[in-house]
């Protein structure tokens, strides 16, 4: 048996990693006025494949599922979360607005994989819909992002920021001959590319060069994120930054860590995906992040760092009958504690069996009944101590005196 490419499996400290990460960006979400939202993993494909909303780019990657009845029911897992909550809201067009909403899940791309490119990898985001204040929601996503940021410890990192609005501009009053979306489907490859092979590219699909493209920024429109700077010092503007889904409208961005050679997310602003895909028509902006690509970002040390602080107390309890755990139970400290992990193993009075377990799962303690004077055995697996103590122990501090006198 295989484990498909470009996907991954997730258990003990790699999981307890990740857990404490996503625990981390959903405070702060939460903070900022966010409510979660989870929706299937699997939409039908009339969903996921409006071009005039969402643009062929982003049609091709979509794992499909054929029917069974042969009714045009087909269905595909989805790409990203913002087209799911678009159908949600086409539903349920009475919510109030505006609507804030998070999400952290896992969504499905066909991809070539390799290491930070997944075909199944976890999204974080949010959708800010209806919010009239566009420049306040706007630079909300990055305050967010910000915050996210610094609280996993990501260093060195900078917002990419631009607006379509700005290249559309550009496009109609200097060379309206462009293709807009051939010009975005180029410059999305720009993190693929070098320089060299991304102006070819521009010249064989879209007709000018990229030094003629970047030309154009001379005589072009006010970009209108300019008030950005007045708020982050790690701003970049680039007029080659596009993003890939064919949706956004207005203000755009990613962020780039230093020595990362991809971006772990970004969005933009998207006003008409909404009316298109059938809902109603309201100001949307909000982003997305990739969870793998954070992790990567922050690097394995610093996660064990924060592991550490987050760590708890692992005690097993040795135990063969409904007695033992029953005195177990009396035991104040342990369970009164709820700043450990507890588990009750049942060997029997096999304390090398126990010790054995202990070490494998990485047990800080193991507590056995003596079964002589109501005393209880607590080993410390790292050192080795083993002590015994009454059942009345009430704190961690006795406990730490008899381990270590």
């Amino acid at each position: 048996m295989r484990r498909v490419k470009g996907t991954n499996d997730y258990f003990g400290e790699e999981q307890e990693k990740r857990a404490l990460v996503i625990d981390i960006i959903r405070d702060v979400f939460i903070r900022h006025g966010y409510t979660e939202v989870v929706t299937p993993a699997f939409e039908y494909t009339d969903t996921l494949e409006q071009k005039d909303a969402l643009g062929d780019t982003n049609i091709k990657d979509v794992f499909r599922i054929a029917s069974k009845s042969g009714k045009g029911d087909e269905i595909g897992m989805r790409f990203d979360m913002t087209t799911p909550i678009a159908r949600l809201l086409n539903e349920h067009k009475r919510l109030p607005k505006p609507i804030k909403w998070f999400y952290i899940a896992p969504v499905w791309r066909k991809e070539t994989p390799q290491k930070g490119r997944y075909i199944e990898f976890w999204q974080f985001g949010i959708e800010n819909i209806g919010s009239k204040n566009k420049i306040l929601a706007d630079t909300e996503n990055l305050i967010i992002f910000d915050e996210i940021l610094k609280e996993v410890g990501v260093e060195k990192y900078e917002f990419v920021v631009n607006t379509r609005e700005k290249i559309i501009g550009m496009i109609n009053n200097h060379n309206p001959k462009v293709n807009f979306i051939k010009l975005c489907a180029v410059l999305d490859k720009r993190d693929k590319l070098t320089k060299q092979e991304l102006d070819k590219e521009m010249q064989k699909e879209v007709g000018i060069t990229l030094k003629e493209f970047e030309d154009l920024n001379a005589h072009s429109i006010n970009s209108g994120v300019n008030i950005l700077e007045n708020h982050f010092g790690n701003i970049k503007h680039d007029l080659t930054l596009v993003r890939g889904l064919d949706y956004y409208t207005g203000f755009i961005f990613e962020v780039e860590v230093k020595g990362m050679p991809w971006s772990i997310g970004g969005g933009g602003r998207y006003d008409n995906l909404l009316k298109k895909m059938g809902a109603e028509d309201l100001p949307a902006t909000g982003f997305s992040g990739s969870i793998e690509r954070l992790m990567l970002s922050m690097g394995d040390e610093k996660l064990k760092e924060m592991l550490l602080k987050q760590k708890r107390e692992k005690v097993l309890f040795v135990g063969d009958n409904d007695e033992d755990i029953n005195l177990i139970k009396s035991f104040s400290y342990w369970y009164k504690n709820k700043k450990i992990i507890k588990e009750v193993f049942d060997k029997g009075d096999d304390n090398k069996k126990a010790i054995e377990y202990a070490r494998k799962f990485d047990f800080d303690l193991v507590v056995n009944w003596a079964k002589k004077d109501s005393m209880f055995s607590i080993i410390n697996i790292k050192t080795k101590a083993e002590k015994e103590c009454k059942i009345d122990i009430e704190t961690k501090e006795e406990i730490n005196k008899i381990i270590n006198e």
